[in-house]
């Protein structure tokens, strides 16, 4: 029984971590594909339960 209760554990912790989702808000860069530039970046937040962003450059 012992058994069955650690495996029941280790499977719910481990299903919370494989749908847990990195989050969106903070700064971003997105890079060309060729030159591996950076093209532009964002800032990423949360304002009274909505995302919002803006283009930084």
């Amino acid at each position: 029984m012992k058994k069955f209760i650690a495996l029941l554990a280790v499977l719910l912790v481990g299903a919370g971590i494989c749908f847990a989702a990195d989050p969106a808000e903070g700064y971003w860069i997105s890079y060309d594909e060729k030159t591996n530039e950076a093209t532009a970046g964002w800032r990423i937040w949360v304002e009274n339960g909505v995302l919002k962003g803006e283009i930084l450059s």
